[in-house]
C-alpha cells in the first residue's frame, strides 16, 4: 500500500476509473474515503484495515464433493442409481449449511442433469474421484498470488464473512454475501492511503481505492458505527457513466447519502479536474464534521 505522510492530497493518482470493458462482467467504482479524527483512532483503524491476511475460501470442488457425498449417504445408493430428487435434496441442505439463498448449487446440478444424467452421474464421479485436499495446492497458489498483487488492505477487517459462508466457498456462497453485507462483491484493490496533519494530535486520512459495480457502503456503515468518533466523508464515482455519491457522518451526526453532480469521464478515466474536485469535496466534508482543537466546529454542509 502506497502511504505519504503530510502528501499534497490534490495530486492525480496514477491510476483512475477503468472501463467497464477492461474487467469481465463488470464495472469499477472509484472511492475517495476521508476520515477526520484523533490521531489515537486512526492509527488503530488503519492498523486493523492493513492487517489483512486472504480470506480462507474453500474450493468449489470442495463444497460440490460435500453434495455428492450427502446424496449418497442419505439416500444409500451409488452414484448410478441417483435420481434427480436425491441430488436436489443434498444440494438444498448444502445451501441452507453454507447460508447459500440464491440456489446456485441446485442450479448448477440441474443443469448438468438437463444436458443429461449420464453426463451429470459421470461428472459426479470425477469430483468423488479428487481426495479431499487435493485442491490445497492450487488454492495456496492462488492465495499466495492474491497476496503478492493486492495492498494490505481488506473491507474483511470490518464485516468478515462468517466461518459457514468460507465453507460454501466464494463461488457459491461468497460472493453473494459480499455483495449483500459490503455492497459490492469482491474486495477493495488499486488501494492507495495519504495521511494529513491537521494539528499535534489530530489528522485526515485518505484511502483511495476501487471495487467492483458499487461502492462498499455495508463496509461503511459499520465503519461509521464502530468508529463513531471520527468523521467520515466517501465519494463514489461510477467508471461507466461518471455518477456520483457521498457519504457522510460521525462526530455526533448520523450518516447520510446524497447525489453529486456527475464526474468528468474521458474514455473510461476520470478527469484530474473531476478527482480533485471529488478530493476537495470529501475533505472538506469530513473536515466540517470534526472539531480541531481551539476552533469551533463549523456548519455541517
Amino acid at each position: 500500500m502506497k502511504s505519504k505522510q503530510g502528501a499534497d492530497a490534490t495530486r492525480l493518482p496514477a491510476r483512475a476509473v477503468h472501463p467497464a470493458g477492461e474487467r469481465a462482467g463488470a464495472g469499477n467504482c472509484f472511492n475517495i474515503l476521508v476520515l477526520a479524527g484523533g490521531a489515537v483512532a486512526l492509527d488503530a483503524l488503519h492498523k486493523l484495515l492493513t492487517q489483512a491476511p486472504a480470506l480462507p475460501w474453500r474450493t468449489a470442488e470442495e463444497v460440490e464433493r460435500e453434495v455428492v457425498h450427502l446424496a449418497v449417504w442419505r439416500s444409500g445408493r451409488r452414484i448410478e442409481a441417483l435420481s434427480l430428487e436425491d441430488v436436489m435434496s443434498a444440494c438444498e441442505e448444502v445451501e441452507a449449511r453454507h447460508l447459500i439463498d440464491n440456489g446456485a448449487i441446485s442450479r448448477h446440478f440441474r443443469n448438468l442433469w438437463q444436458t443429461s444424467s449420464a453426463y451429470c452421474r459421470q461428472y459426479m464421479r470425477g469430483v468423488l474421484a479428487d481426495r479431499p485436499g487435493s485442491h490445497a495446492k492450487c488454492m495456496a497458489a492462488d492465495l499466495a498470488a492474491h497476496a503478492a498483487a493486492t495492498p494490505e488492505f481488506s473491507l474483511a477487517r470490518l464485516a468478515l464473512p462468517p466461518f459457514r459462508v468460507l465453507q460454501g466457498s466464494y463461488r457459491y456462497a461468497g460472493r453473494t454475501w459480499c455483495q449483500r453485507h459490503w455492497g459490492t462483491p469482491e474486495d477493495a484493490h488499486l488501494v492507495s492511503y495519504l495521511s494529513e496533519a491537521q494539528s499535534a494530535h489530530h489528522r485526515i486520512d485518505v484511502y483511495e481505492f476501487e471495487t467492483v459495480d458499487r461502492p462498499p457502503n455495508g463496509v461503511l456503515a459499520r465503519l461509521h458505527d464502530r468508529y463513531r468518533s471520527l468523521a467520515l466523508s466517501s465519494v463514489s464515482i461510477d467508471g461507466d457513466t461518471g455518477k456520483r455519491s457521498r457519504l457522510i457522518g460521525g462526530c455526533g451526526h448520523p450518516m447520510e447519502q446524497r447525489e453529486l453532480p456527475a464526474a468528468s469521464l474521458i474514455k473510461g478515466r476520470l478527469t484530474a479536474v473531476s478527482y480533485r474536485e471529488s478530493l476537495q469535496l470529501a475533505r472538506e466534508a469530513a473536515l466540517s464534521l470534526f472539531e480541531t482543537p481551539g476552533k469551533s466546529r463549523p456548519r455541517s454542509h
